[in-house]
């Protein structure tokens, strides 16, 4: 005997339905929702839809998967929900802001294994007359800055970055905690619960500049860059390169690159996996890889059969064709986002390299 979809006993037999792409499926038990919700990883639309109990139609899981897109686009980007609320966040790689007080803001992935690297390129602050319209009349400012802004001086913008794991303070800068590890322009001092030290071998670095920062989980160590070489002492042992670690014995943990910005700072972050400048200068057997692998890319197309296949294998055949047609509807928009992206960030990089005479060979 049949039931109803309510539990409920029906004296009427009920006929399997078959679906066509642009039908919704039927509704889901538990089970299937655990299977089909396991199936659909990487596939975050699709896998939101089948949480719900029911797989919508082709037609709404493209919509669902364009809104994710711009939700969650498949990189390693700058997370809105992990930002401070006074930065703002374009394109999903640049910060800024940070007016009345450095504010943080951090990516979306973070190292836990291995050896990574990323860098941020330094962008041309705010003029004195846009820092004017943009701070509040009644701002309360310092004496300083004050004076300067009277005077039609621009203190300039202010940065400092680095890595932070989730519980750093995102209404301060990187290094105010003991959860952060920052890099400051201004003398190229070294920041770690907000205790400044200016003479380990960093350089100052400002607009124009690259700077970037590596991090080995298996040494527990942080290192930092600028226009690509490493900074810090080091020394040569038996023909071998040692030393220059930024900070030593860093705690066990989660670290996500994290930017902070002061008086409309910008910071452009680049993930990977093409660089303005590859990191060299490396201390002996340090091999990083660029944050970007951390972020894994969209399933192929060709991948999605054997996806299926995952399945219970007494499915609903018109459940599994429509779980088929909307991985697959999935898998085509976010290879197309990816691609796109990929595309500009080696344009983007291509230019930055050839800004600085540098050779673009390495970005082919």
């Amino acid at each position: 005997m049949a039931s109803t979809s309510t539990g409920t006993a029906s004296t009427v037999p009920q006929k399997k339905r078959r679906l066509s792409p642009t039908q919704e499926a039927p509704a889901l038990s538990p089970t299937l929702i655990h299977a089909a919700s396991q199936v659909a990883a990487g596939f975050p639309a699709t896998q939101a839809a089948i949480a719900t109990g029911a797989l919508p139609s082709l037609e709404q899981t493209k919509i669902a998967a364009m809104a994710k897109l711009k939700e969650l686009p498949p990189i390693v980007h700058l997370s809105k929900t992990d930002t401070a609320p006074q930065l703002k966040i374009d394109n999903y790689l640049t910060v800024k802001g940070g007016m009345r007080g450095y504010r943080t803001s951090r990516a979306t992935h973070g190292v836990n294994a291995g050896d990574y690297y990323y860098e941020c390129w330094i962008m041309p602050g705010p003029t004195v007359d846009e820092i004017k319209d943009i701070l509040p009349s009644n701002a309360r400012l310092a004496p300083k800055l004050k004076e300067q802004l009277q005077k039609g001086e621009n203190p300039g913008a202010h940065m400092r970055i680095g890595w932070s794991t989730r519980l750093g303070d995102l209404q301060a800068p990187v290094g105010y905690d003991k959860w952060s590890y920052g890099y400051r322009d201004i003398s190229g001092s070294r920041v770690h619960k907000s205790r400044r030290e200016d003479g380990w071998g960093g350089e100052p670095y400002k607009a124009g500049d690259v700077v970037g920062f590596a991090i080995s989980s298996e040494l527990r160590k942080i290192y930092f860059f600028r226009n690509g070489v490493a900074m810090g002492h080091f020394i040569i042992s038996r023909g071998k390169r040692e030393g220059g670690a930024a900070f030593d014995d860093i705690a066990e943990g989660v670290y996500y690159p994290a930017i902070s910005v002061f008086l409309g700072g910008v910071v452009r972050a680049n993930f990977g996996p093409h660089f303005v400048y590859n990191p060299r200068k490396l201390p002996h057997g340090l091999k990083v890889k660029p944050v970007s692998e951390l972020c894994e890319q969209p399933k192929p197309l060709s991948e999605i059969p054997d996806v299926i296949k995952k399945l219970p294998k007494k499915t609903d055949e018109a459940f599994v064709k429509a779980l088929e047609e909307a991985l697959k509807a999935e898998a085509e928009i976010r290879i197309e986002s990816y691609e796109q992206h990929q595309k500009q960030h080696l344009e983007d990089v291509k230019r930055e390299r050839e800004a600085r005479n540098l050779a673009t060979r390495q970005t082919t």
